[in-house]
């Protein structure tokens, strides 16, 4: 008889991702079968059974083993069940044990796995790369194969004799970077995120990622997971933060040493002025920013909002430029809500919001520097500059009144005299 041992459901996605993974066992023998949870998803599905062969051929890497998928119908296709502790479990036991060198070892292999294809050349971005991440601000250097195996996880390799691949669900066929590859594994582990911020910085660097290109990863990590629930789903975290106004964010970011702090530029729809679309979203360490967005379909938006910091800042705009149709013009501010502003100086006692009336930009960059940020004093520095300037008004009366009344008092002596 058929027993079902686990399944799970994974419907947050959008409907032609939506699928069933359920492990069983007959006459002692287990299997994982992965269903389509409509018609819809047959085809994602029966995917995964033509990625078997395409990775069987594309990893070089001497002991791992992909784990067969072939259908069972239109709508079902099926693995067996392999024994073994996935490299997952083991990177996890190593953090909690304190094993430093053990968990350098386990990233190392991830590596030398990710960049055993055969194929792999100097990346270039294609229609399917943008389609799927957007505009990215990759550095320059990046190696990428034809094919692009996205599930190449911790979770996913089974250590024993051999190495098993044993899921790959989400594997394209266009060029993505082995270093989002990469830095996908770690920022997707949780155990990771545990360690001292020096020894997160190390294990990135074993494979080339350095701290400051971490924001253009998790960038792409949140527009793939938008590729995956699709812009119909409304209940899972991918949509719940943004209509949250929050982000998600390692512990390790609000170091006091390593702070980062989110960049947002926002369209405001013509047809839906209450809904503010995400058009760039950047992590920043403190300090200058310097971001050009493009704007595919300009005339969709009446304007955009700007929010350059996260929390209360004190700030210098550089400039505000925008790209209409073949020149570049400076962008008036139409609305912002800083306590205090000199010219190019704004002074925000709350997180920054910035509006800028669509005049048809195709681009949008912005030039700032950061002068402080969540930090006690801002306010109180707004509230003794209000107070000084209040003061100043008011001696500006007083003497003025003064010399009115100094002035009636030589004119009336004159008249006296007289």
């Amino acid at each position: 008889m058929k027993k079902v041992l686990y399944t799970k459901f994974s419907r947050e996605r959008s409907e032609q991702f939506r699928i069933a993974t359920a492990i069983s066992e007959e006459n002692g023998i287990r299997r994982v079968t992965k269903t389509a949870l409509s018609p819809a998803a047959s085809g994602h599905v029966g995917q995964m059974a033509e990625n078997y062969p395409k990775l069987e051929k594309m990893y070089q890497y001497p002991k791992l083993r992909i784990c067969p998928c072939s259908r069972v119908d239109e709508t079902t296709v099926e693995f067996p069940y392999v024994e073994g502790k996935s490299l997952d479990l083991l990177l996890t036991e190593h953090v909690e044990q304190g094993d430093y060198e053990s968990v350098k070892q386990d990233v190392r292999l991830l590596y030398d796995i990710l960049t055993s294809v055969k194929g792999l050349e100097e990346f270039k971005v294609t229609k399917e790369f943008e389609r799927m991440f957007g505009k990215t601000a990759l550095p320059e250097g990046q190696k990428a194969s034809g094919i692009s195996n996205l599930d190449m996880l911790f979770a996913n390799i089974l250590v024993g004799d051999a190495l098993y691949l044993v899921d790959y669900e989400w594997v394209f066929d266009f060029p993505i970077p082995v270093s989002y590859l990469f830095a996908r594994s770690l920022m997707l582990h949780a155990m990771l995120q545990t360690l001292k911020k020096e020894q997160l910085e190390e294990l990135y660097a074993i494979g080339g990622v350095k701290v400051e290109e971490i924001p253009v990863y998790y960038q792409m990590e949140v527009q793939f997971q938008k590729y995956v629930t699709g812009e119909d789903e409304l209940h899972v975290l991918s949509r719940l933060y943004p209509r949250m106004k929050t982000h998600s964010f390692f512990l390790d970011y609000w170091n006091t040493e390593h702070v980062y702090y989110a960049v947002q530029l926002l369209g405001i729809p013509k047809d839906a002025p209450e809904k503010e679309e995400e058009l760039l979203f950047s992590l920043y360490f403190l300090g200058e920013v310097h971001e050009t967005a493009v704007i595919s379909d300009t005339d969709r938006y009446q304007a955009f909002l700007l929010k350059p910091v996260d929390t209360d800042c004190i700030l210098t705009m550089r400039h505000l430029n925008g790209l209409a149709g073949q020149r570049i013009q400076e962008i008036p501010v139409s609305f912002h809500n800083a306590d205090l502003c000199y010219g190019a100086e704004y002074h925000f006692n709350q997180a920054p919001v910035m509006r800028i009336e669509n005049q048809g930009y195709e681009e949008i960059s912005f030039d700032y520097m950061v002068w402080h940020r969540n930090n006690s004093l801002i306010s109180e520095e707004i509230k003794f500059r209000k107070e000084s300037e209040k003061l100043h008004r008011e001696l500006k009366l007083y003497a003025g009144w003064y010399l009115a009344i100094k002035k009636a008092g030589r004119a009336l002596k004159r008249k006296i005299g007289k």
